[in-house]
């Protein structure tokens, strides 16, 4: 659902956002982002140090936020949410570990309330699609003016989503859409918790054909590694396609036929 509030050229606000585990947009995370009484606590992580400059300098140029810790790496971010509580998280989404969209995943599995703006400089319709799925609530990138980021901190700080308009048409489609029946059944077995020996047993092939047919699954789900493919799935979970509906040839793209019937959510920026 989009509001008709907008943010700058760029941007608007989306309706209450819908998170696997997590309370609504106006419970999170509790007096703090209600009452406002005090200046709402922001973390910075990005894989520049010029970046987490301005991006501190901007956000504590406003009264309504202070900035705590900058870090350079996801998993610096959840070390320092793990020490102490933070309203609001601007993150990057390219770090030489973990990817912004591990963070994401990261923060849902183990039910962080702070709420994550990300802030990159890749604004490809992939990275857009999985920042909306693993529950981001905002999405700015590096080449608008430093405003839009402020205001979107600004949306998210009153529970309310901060989207491109281009991610309207990122909402009727997954990643998954873009993937064979053999690497759907991939990705479950990796759900399952499969190791890579596992896997090859139940397939009956080597351990390198695995790898090689991982490489591939995570080249089209733009993800780094099994936690965020899972965590794709898991953010489907309502979209699992019947039997009926999957294509009929293992070659064959998962969402195939469901871009027959859904034609209309294939188009704008987000469609391939």
């Amino acid at each position: 659902m989009i509001d008709t509030a907008t943010l700058g050229d760029a941007t608007v606000s989306v309706g209450t956002p819908v998170q696997t585990g997590s309370a609504s947009a106006e419970a999170l995370p509790g007096a703090a982002m209600k009452a406002a009484s005090r200046p709402l606590r922001v973390v910075v992580a990005d894989n520049s140090h010029i970046v987490r400059t301005g991006v501190k300098a901007l956000v504590a140029s406003d009264p309504r936020f202070t900035v705590g810790d900058t870090v350079g790496s996801g998993e610096l971010l959840l070390r320092a949410l793990e020490e102490r509580p933070y309203d609001i998280a601007v993150v990057g989404w390219t770090f030489a570990g973990m990817s912004g969209g591990d963070v994401l995943a990261t923060l849902k599995r183990r039910r962080f309330d702070t709420r994550v703006v990300i802030y990159t400089g890749q604004t490809g319709p992939l990275v857009l699609r999985q920042a909306v799925l693993l529950g981001a609530w905002a999405f700015v990138s590096k080449s608008e003016d430093p405003a839009e980021l402020l205001a979107a901190i600004a949306a998210v700080s009153k529970g309310r989503l901060s989207f491109p308009y281009s991610a309207a048409n990122c909402m009727g489609r997954s990643p998954l859409d873009e993937i064979t029946v053999r690497e759907f059944e991939l990705l479950t077995l990796l759900s399952d918790g499969l190791s890579n020996a596992e896997i090859a047993m139940h397939w009956r092939i080597s351990r390198n054909t695995v790898k090689y047919h991982l490489k591939n699954l995570y080249g089209k789900l733009g993800v780094n590694g099994r936690t965020t493919a899972v965590a794709l799935l898991l953010s489907n979970k309502d979209r699992h396609w019947p039997d009926e509906a999957r294509p009929s040839s293992p070659d064959d793209k998962v969402g195939d036929r469901r871009q027959t019937s859904n034609s209309s959510s294939r188009t704008g920026s987000c469609a391939r």
